[in-house]
């Protein structure tokens, strides 16, 4: 049986949006191929390259990803409305009379699974649910119900099942990257716009309790691959690829110093440049000292602010009396450090505000940084903040963006200012003075008392 993989890669994006336009490759969808094609054909295809309809002629089944890249699901207002005109595409192009099973997965799908229902699908797989994909592909095909499997969501249940979880990332199947080689796939993130790269991860989970993370359903666990396993992957791809960039897009990569240790030698024995993201909470000069010497060129970091007491209502410990010297250590060994900022968290005040404009003048213009605001996602603290305080109410999915930055403060803005503020402030931003002079009267502007 054929089963067509679809990439959701951006298209059509809101004039509004700060980040690449490219496409970044579909890491999940890669993983799930790979599990699926002992038992299927599989073929990966990019609705928007060109006319799908000839490669969906006679497909048995489709699995769709709500996160190619990661970055679309957690971006307003570039979910659900993304994906659903990737949805509508394939529903144009695909035969009449009897349409093929429909699965989607996605590791965020949970503010959402009712509605992709909605749409049409047959199956929605909550979790890290790539080894579940041919198993609920098999049972949807020879007409049986994939009530049972981990991270099937049953849409007459009124709960929600477990997400599905990898336990030991060494039984991950290693990436279906054949499916993706000759494709124009950008570097997240990459200094050089233009940069061709994979994402790869090494670990998953991150073991904080930020008030406004949604990783929070499935991903607090911390497991990593064996570093064998990651040295024997990545050179196995720089076999098959001519390209020489590599992003980790793991959520805390390098937590474990005797792992960053063993991996480190390995990696620089390979002929990639890499990039992550990291946490300025387990980072050290000698370990950023080993990623510069392994090839990395650039690692970001969850900053959010610079008020210490804002951090520890949020459940963030960023070591703020070590940070700036960690920053600027990023900074002079060539990782080209990128700071994630959110303006807009509980308790933020113009006092909080101030004092993450003071700590910005004093790292080096060789820094970026990334500007949001926290949205309340479902099973946040940060949600049920706002259904305390009577902010939200049944709000669910797509809705909760309008809520975006206004949750558990003081501060007032309308949503024309929000807009406007999201139009000028995005990623890769670096910190000259000017920059944060300008950033910081917009803020003040917008975040009126």
């Amino acid at each position: 049986m054929r089963i067509a993989f679809v990439s959701t890669t951006l298209s059509g994006l809101p004039a509004e949006y700060q980040g690449s336009h490219a496409a970044e490759e579909p890491l999940d969808l890669l993983y799930a191929i790979a599990a699926c094609e002992p038992s299927f054909e599989c073929e990966l295809i990019d609705v928007w390259a060109d006319d799908p309809a000839p490669r969906l002629a006679g497909i048995d089944a489709v699995v769709f990803s709500t996160t190619n890249s990661y970055l679309q699901w957690n971006n307003h207002p570039l979910g659900l409305g993304l994906f659903e005109r990737a949805w509508n595409r394939v529903a144009e192009a695909l035969e009449p009379g009897s349409p093929p099973v429909r699965v989607v997965l996605g590791p965020h799908v949970p503010a959402h699974w009712r509605e992709l229902y909605a749409m049409g699908a047959d199956a929605v797989i909550l979790g890290e649910a790539e080894l579940q994909v041919p198993v609920v592909l098999r049972a949807l095909l020879s007409g049986q119900s994939p009530a049972g499997i981990p991270g099937y969501l049953d849409p007459h249940s009124r709960t929600r099942s477990a997400p599905a979880r990898v336990d030991d990332l060494d039984a991950l199947c290693r990436p279906a990257w054949e499916h993706t080689v000759a494709g124009l796939y950008c570097a997240h993130n990459h200094l050089d716009s233009t940069q061709l790269g994979h994402l790869y991860e090494a670990s998953r989970g991150c073991p904080y309790q930020c008030s406004y993370c949604n990783t929070i359903t499935h991903r607090r666990a911390f497991r990593a691959k064996s570093p064998a396993k990651v040295e024997r992957e990545l050179g196995h791809l720089a076999t098959m690829s001519a390209r020489r960039y590599v992003y980790f897009i793991d959520e805390s990569f390098g937590f474990r110093d005797p792992w960053v240790e063993d991996l480190m030698p390995r990696l620089e024995a390979l002929p990639f440049q890499y990039g992550c993201q990291g946490n300025l909470r387990f980072s050290s000069r000698a370990k950023l000292d080993a990623m510069a010497k392994a090839g990395f060129v650039d690692v970001e970091f969850g900053f959010e602010t610079g008020d210490a007491g804002l951090l520890r209502t949020v459940g963030k410990d960023n070591r703020l009396d070590d940070a700036a010297e960690i920053i600027e250590h990023a900074a002079a060994v060539g990782l080209n450090p990128l700071l994630f900022v959110l303006l807009g968290l509980p308790g933020e005040d113009h006092h909080s505000l101030r004092r993450t404009f003071e700590f910005l003048r004093r790292l080096p213009p060789a820094v970026r940084i990334s500007v949001g605001m926290p949205t309340p996602y479902q099973e946040t603290e940060l949600h049920r903040i706002g259904v305390a305080t009577g902010v939200l109410g049944r709000e669910r999915g797509a809705d909760l963006y309008r809520f975006t930055g206004t949750i558990g403060h003081e501060l007032h803005f309308a949503p024309p200012e929000r807009q406007r503020f999201a139009s000028d402030y995005g990623p890769n931003n670096f910190l000259v003075p000017a920059f944060v002079d300008r950033l910081e009267h917009d803020a003040m502007r917008m975040f009126r008392s």
